[in-house]
């Protein structure tokens, strides 16, 4: 008869007993714990582009040298991080709008995309401090002549398109916008081709949990099941 050995894998084990612990939680308990995790998860994450660190703790590979900006990088992304439970066993933390969480994605995995001078610098973090920059009344008016519309939504119905006041565009655009945007009405809706290049960004993984933060999650989870066993 041959022997056989089996080697026991005390983490194993122990993960194993705590989901066991988790399964007999109440749902209301458990969407507790998740919104929990979810801002722990979002929290960290913040920390992580406010140290300019990973997950793991490696420093942030640095912009390419000809860059000349000193800001943190992925600073604007963490602020807009938002969370969501899906049910009592599924929560989600990331961006409710699809743009920067495309940005975000490219970071956190790394990528070569192919852009333009404007979105090279929407991806690789340091746009120029003009493109952020408030209109004047005058610059404002200017665009009101070219026949910008602002989009209104409703709640039932679809959405109408109507001429922006001077005062709505003043607050709501850019200085970098209002460039596109009167491109795009100067030609009729179609913007002249800028010149697209490839632009490698590397990875920098800011977002998520490691193996221990996962354990450290289910084990909270499994101490909130007993919690609740003991009462009992």
């Amino acid at each position: 008869m041959t022997d056989v050995k089996v080697n026991e894998d005390k983490r194993a084990t122990l993960r194993l007993l705590d989901q066991l612990d988790v399964l007999s939680m109440k749902p209301r308990e458990r969407k507790r714990v998740i919104r929990s995790m979810m801002g722990q998860t979002r929290t960290k994450s913040r920390r992580n582009t406010a140290s300019q660190k990973t997950i793991t703790g490696q420093k942030f590979t640095p912009r390419t040298k000809r860059s000349k900006s000193r800001r943190r990088m992925l600073m604007g992304l963490t602020k807009q991080l938002s969370t969501k439970l899906k049910n009592d066993h599924r929560g989600v933390v990331g961006w409710s709008h699809h743009v920067p969480a495309a940005i975000a994605k490219t970071h956190q995995d790394g990528a070569t995309v192919e852009c333009n001078s404007i979105e090279n610098k929407m991806h690789t973090g340091h746009s120029p401090s003009y493109f952020r920059k408030p209109l004047t009344i005058k610059q404002a008016r200017a665009l009101k002549r070219y026949g910008f519309r602002r989009r209104i939504a409703r709640k039932h119905g679809k959405a109408v398109w109507r001429r922006a006041t001077t005062r709505w565009i003043k607050d709501n655009v850019t200085l970098g916008q209002a460039g596109l945007i009167q491109n795009a009405l100067v030609h009729n809706g179609e913007t002249r081709k800028p010149n697209r290049w490839k632009v490698k960004v590397p990875a920098r993984p800011f977002l998520g949990a490691t193996q221990e933060d996962a354990d450290a999650y289910l084990t909270e989870m499994a101490e909130t099941a007993l919690q609740r066993i003991r009462k009992a």
